[in-house]
């Protein structure tokens, strides 16, 4: 490997990232370079970097003032009112779906109009519409009316316009996004006679699509490490093109008509995703990897054509030194350049060679990227490396197939629908190994995202890769022995030093729902609601060794709440405690148990533990629908305090206003040391409640992503309103408070 780049490589990045941070760096910086550049100007490579950072440098300021002091960037910064002539340069990204949200879109100005003057040239900007406004397609110029707002952090714009009134069309795509545009179009229309999770998912994969996704798929897709299937990536775009050098060489293709298929297969790309920074960057990583393994065939200088393309990048767009992408997608092509075409080698050759391929180009791109994906989640994946060791072969063909199905609705539409059949059938295992290993018990493991642990975990995989991964691949029983071993770790809950600890009570991590856990000894726990998923229910009362439950309280039958009642029926259950006839049925169904109804001023006592009933039933005077997510159901809800190992906890389970207020009327609660914030942190929270109960933590027990906004802003400042600590299980996990609120531990 040619080396001799990395380091201007590195040093142009710092210098970048330095410089589009604060721009004060910038003269102090390049002076250190000139000096060093001096000084070292007999050695070629000091001299290289040096010049490659003062390059950079100077591009990171000149695109920062263009950026910054630019009259519209002025004007935008003040908040004026704008008119402006824009150019869409992407498909939305859309913001807080819970709401109706808005739509972010990329533009690029034409024509600024603002009490301050007019302004006509060139410059990339952001604009904020309304979610339910329909669009022009992309490549459109549209006039609007807005007010200015300051650039997002590290984003490369003058600003962004939160639009006022209508968008007015004013200009057509030209060819290039016609044509992008109706590749678009004929995929999605494709994909219309398949499965919905796999006209979803196709579309995703090929061109960045996300929009056809279910929840859920994207949920396992997080845990599994394979997010990056759902995003223009160098990595799927490089299984794409291994896969068409491989069907090129069955066909009997050779030589540089080898590389002329690999490049028509770029534009092909290019052109269908759009040549948007994102995928421009992919195609390029892409087609760096291609020269290192697979239909390049050219690895000494891979590593330097990988170097090059980084300075150039950077160059052109300095801001890509501060993106996350950009770092995962270097890492990722350069773990394939490094190791890519070795462990290909190593491999057994009764494997296809497509095959062994893309097995070790996930596997590399994972391994890479690993530290930076731990930086950001906190996690490290037992199943990414099964899973993206399994799809890996899928990848390329659905992709290939999803761009031929998007050419082919050009010509002939049935055609197109055949092959987008064949295109949906071919991600379908992909969907089925990330649900599966999504479900499994050691799915992820902490890790904490400190300098000192990440640089373990970097030192493990570089290990690993220089030298374990070549002796796997290498010797098939070894292989097999290695899955066996990394199936059996999945299939085994993963250990949490010192967790629960001395623990009083436990709020569980089940994701949008509720489910308390209250200890009565070692092997006995009194439980307030389910969540809304038995496994995860499970997984929680499994890691506190909980096997017996002599009280079960269920606040309301909606799912989130009693949805994981299942997980007890391999339980020992006492007493059950319901406040309603829709979940004595469920209980009698599910258990087989008769609950008995829940009264306000009823106490139960388990051991030390006494549960005492707050509110129960229906509020006189409200009138509430039918249905499952009703306001009067909620507020029926049971509500009650928990005293137990000297600490005291109010559950509210989902009251709304009028529970709360019924509450503090009929019952004012006493001073508690945990208070469970009601709805999972709604925006329906009365302040008089948390200051009568006074608690010292406050915990919202709700799911990552969720499609309610929970929890609002307003709750999140109740909660804390009298300085109680504000925990959240979406950001910290399962939350365990130790007896006599001497401590509090999490799982993240």
């Amino acid at each position: 490997m040619d080396t001799r780049l990395a380091p201007v490589a590195l040093v142009s990045w710092g210098c970048c990232w330095l410089v589009t941070g604060e721009l004060r760096w910038l003269i102090p910086l390049l002076v250190v370079v000139v000096v060093a550049a001096w000084l070292f100007r007999s050695r070629p490579r000091a001299l290289a970097a040096c010049s490659a950072a003062v390059m950079c440098g100077l591009a990171s300021s000149g695109w920062v003032l263009v950026l910054t002091r630019t009259p519209p960037a002025v004007w935008m910064e003040a908040g004026a009112h704008i008119d402006a002539t824009v150019r869409l340069r992407s498909e939305p990204v859309i913001l807080d779906a819970h709401r109706g949200g808005a739509q972010l879109v990329a533009v690029q100005l034409s024509t600024v109009h603002s009490a301050d003057g007019t302004w006509s040239g060139n410059l990339p900007a952001e604009i904020l519409v309304a979610g339910d406004t329909k669009l022009p397609p992309v490549g459109s110029a549209v006039e609007i009316s807005g007010i200015g707002r300051a650039p997002r952090p590290a984003t490369r714009s003058v600003g962004s316009i939160k639009v006022i009134g209508e968008i007015t069309a004013v200009g057509q795509p030209n060819e290039l996004h016609r044509l992008s545009n109706a590749l678009r179009r004929g995929l999605v229309d494709a994909m219309s006679r398949s499965p919905t999770d796999q006209a979803g998912l196709v579309p995703s994969l090929v061109v960045g699509d996300t929009s056809g996704l279910g929840e859920r798929i994207v949920e396992d897709f997080r845990l599994t490490g394979l997010t990056h299937v759902l995003a223009v990536s160098g990595s799927n775009f490089s299984l794409t093109l291994f896969f068409v050098g491989w069907l090129a060489r069955g066909c009997g293709v050779r030589g540089w008509w080898l590389r002329i298929v690999a490049m028509i297969a770029t534009v092909v790309f290019v052109i269908t995703c759009r040549a948007e920074p994102s995928v421009l960057r992919a195609a390029v990583m892409g087609l760096i990897a291609l020269t290192a393994t697979g239909t390049g065939r050219v690895r000494g200088g891979s590593l330097r054509d990988l170097c090059v393309a980084v300075v150039i990048l950077l160059f052109l767009d300095p801001w890509l030194s501060r993106s996350w992408g950009f770092a995962l997608s270097a890492a990722a092509t350069a773990g394939i350049v490094w190791w890519g075409s070795g462990w290909a080698e190593s491999a057994s050759e009764r494997m296809p060679t497509w095959i062994r391929e893309s097995v070790t180009v996930t596997l590399a791109a994972q391994l890479a990227t690993q530290p930076l994906v731990t930086a950001l989640s906190e996690q490290v994946s037992l199943v990414g490396v099964i899973a993206n060791l399994f799809v890996g072969p899928f990848i390329g063909p659905a992709t290939v197939l999803g761009l031929c199905a998007a050419v082919t609705s050009l010509v002939c539409p049935p055609l197109a629908g055949l092959i987008g059949w064949c295109a949906g059938w071919c991600v379908q295992p992909v969907l089925l190994a990330s649900r599966l290993l999504a479900d499994a018990p050691g799915a992820s493991w902490r890790w904490p995202a400190s300098a000192p642990a990440l640089l373990l975990l970097a030192a493990v995989c570089l290990l690993l890769g220089q030298w374990g991964i070549p002796h796997i691949l290498g010797r098939r029983r070894t292989t097999l022995v290695s899955v066996a071993i990394m199936l059996v770790g999945v299939a085994v809950p993963p250990p949490q030093y010192g967790w629960p600890g001395q623990w009083s009570m436990v709020a569980c991590d089940v994701g949008q729902g509720s489910a308390q856990v209250f200890r009565v000894d070692d092997h006995s726990a009194v439980l307030v609601d389910t969540g809304p998923d038995s496994k995860a229910l499970d997984r929680c009362l499994d890691s506190l060794a909980i096997d017996l439950v002599p009280l079960l309280v269920l606040s309301h039958p909606h799912a989130d709440h009693i949805g994981g009642v299942e997980a007890l029926a391999t339980r020992r259950v006492g007493m059950v405690m319901v406040g309603d006839e829709k979940s004595r049925l469920i209980v009698e169904r599910t258990l087989g148990l008769t609950p008995t109804p829940a009264t306000p001023g009823q106490v139960v006592r388990v051991g030390e533990l006494e549960w005492t009933t707050l509110a129960s039933g229906p509020i006189p005077g409200t009138v509430g629908k039918d249905t499952e997510e009703s306001a009067a159901e909620n507020d029926a809800g049971i509500v009650g305090v928990v005293a137990n190992c000297g600490v005291t906890t109010l559950v509210t389970g989902d009251i709304e206003i009028s529970g709360q207020n019924r509450l503090l009327e009929e019952r004012r609660p006493v001073d508690v040391d945990v208070y469970m914030v009601p709805h999972h942190g709604s925006a329906k929270q009365v302040i008089e409640l948390v200051e009568a109960a006074s608690p010292k933590v406050s915990i919202i027990q709700v799911g990552a992503d969720n499609d309610y906004g929970h929890p609002t802003k307003r709750a999140l400042e109740t909660a804390g309103a009298t300085g109680a600590r504000v925990l959240r299980t979406d950001t910290d996990g399962a939350v365990a408070i130790a007896c006599g609120l001497t401590g509090i531990m999490t799982t993240k």
